[in-house]
């Protein structure tokens, strides 16, 4: 979902383009301690400012790592988070 907080960027576009989507509520862009990660911003965002899901396909984040080792597919973490976020 946080992927959702910046536009889709066109690298053949020669104009300025807006990086930050203005219209995502930025108190949901979240971040895990030990995480790291780049966003590849010329794909499409998976998920819509509320949520929704409108391109199944698509997968901005490239590079995740977990305290700087590649995570693998099949690797599994445990999350914590507060009663607002897991709603």
């Amino acid at each position: 979902m946080s992927a959702g907080q910046f536009n889709t960027i066109d690298p053949n576009k020669k104009e300025p383009q807006n990086l930050v989507n203005t219209d995502y509520r930025t108190y949901n862009f979240d971040v895990i301690d030990g995480v790291t990660y780049e966003y590849d911003v010329t794909q499409p965002s998976k998920y819509d400012r509320n949520g929704n899901l409108v391109n199944a396909d698509a997968s901005r984040v490239r590079n995740l790592k977990y305290n700087g080792v590649a995570v693998a597919d099949n690797q599994e973490f445990m999350v914590v988070t507060n009663n607002y976020r897991a709603s």
